[in-house]
């Protein structure tokens, strides 16, 4: 080993990138060895040569690019899944990406610009698509509800923190009363961040990020002591329970419906006040909810309810 037992990120990259050229070519078992690899370079305190271990979310927290690992790992697992059939890359896969769907939440506002937020929103879709496949999967394989539980969570999660992202923010800004001087400090360490992630200067990059990972962390903390209202409601994330929903749907006596359209499959979800069901389809459609969508600002259906309804259900 070049740096002993230091953890170093330059060498946590590269291993990285050799892994996801393993992957594209499909050899799996040796995208994961390099996969491996990068988490123990890379991450301080961390060891586990095993392919189904990953650092704990609080190991991660403070390496803005490992939400990017954790993903192609997590890929990578169920790739390797489905060509071998061994059921423990699939439980592993779905550990995997659980744990990408925790870190989605710290890493979001880092991509504040418009170019880096539609990086993020491809990761952040896939990193969801994935997770609910491996879920559905694990299901269908063990018939254990529990995963069905988990897979109808993340197709919740991934739709409730795109919608609440920007509310939540402004909201809680002006609620705790944040001193403008420090959300616009946050503001310029997240775009400094997403700059230098895109920089091809790899040596002075990774010393700048380093550098804004420890202002990050710095500022992260001021604020937890100093106003702790607002860190609180920034990095608060406890969803609905599936039983409080089926309350919910059972004092209105009511159903709900949920959709996720993935790259190739779409997932539906049937909840109501007794059971949960998921089913999927790679029906094509899409263009049939771009003609609802387009009905609806159009304001087809205020017109005629009923109509309406035979129409689009």
């Amino acid at each position: 080993e070049i740096y002993g037992n230091e953890a170093h990120r330059l060498i946590g990259e590269t291993y990285k990138s050799i892994g996801t050229q393993y992957f594209k070519i499909k050899d799996y078992k040796s995208a994961l060895e390099y996969f491996q690899q990068a988490f123990i370079v890379g991450i301080p305190h961390f060891s586990d040569t095993s392919f189904f271990t990953f650092p704990t979310q609080k190991q991660l927290s403070n390496n803005v690019n490992a939400i990017e690992l954790v993903n192609f790992k997590s890929k990578a697992l169920f790739s390797y899944y489905l060509e071998n059939n061994e059921i423990s890359y699939l439980k592993s896969a779905l550990t995997g990406f659980n744990l990408a769907d925790s870190l989605t939440t710290i890493y979001q506002d880092i991509y504040t610009r418009e170019t880096t937020k539609l990086r993020f929103l491809d990761l952040f879709h896939d990193i969801y698509e994935g997770g609910i496949e491996t879920a559905f999967t694990l299901y269908e394989v063990e018939g254990n509800d529990s995963y069905l539980e988990n897979a109808f969570y993340l197709m919740e999660n991934s739709k409730a923190k795109l919608l609440t992202e920007s509310f939540r923010k402004a909201q809680i800004q002006q609620q705790v009363g944040l001193p403008d001087s420090l959300i616009q400090a946050e503001n310029n360490i997240n775009q400094q961040i997403a700059y230098y992630q895109k920089e091809q200067n790899v040596a002075t990059t990774q010393e700048k990020l380093f550098m804004l990972d420890n202002e990050k962390r710095q500022l992260t903390a001021y604020i937890k002591a100093n106003f702790p209202d607002y860190h609180k409601e920034k990095y608060k994330d406890v969803p609905f329970s599936i039983s409080e929903v089926q309350d919910l749907l059972k004092s209105k006596q009511q159903v709900l419906f949920s959709y996720y359209l993935g790259k190739k499959t779409i997932y539906k979800a049937v909840l109501t006040k007794d059971n949960l069901s998921i089913s999927k389809t790679e029906e094509n459609i899409k263009p049939l909810i771009k003609n609802l969508y387009y009905h609806l600002q159009m304001g087809y259906m205020v017109g005629n309810k009923n109509k309406a309804f035979e129409d689009f259900v």
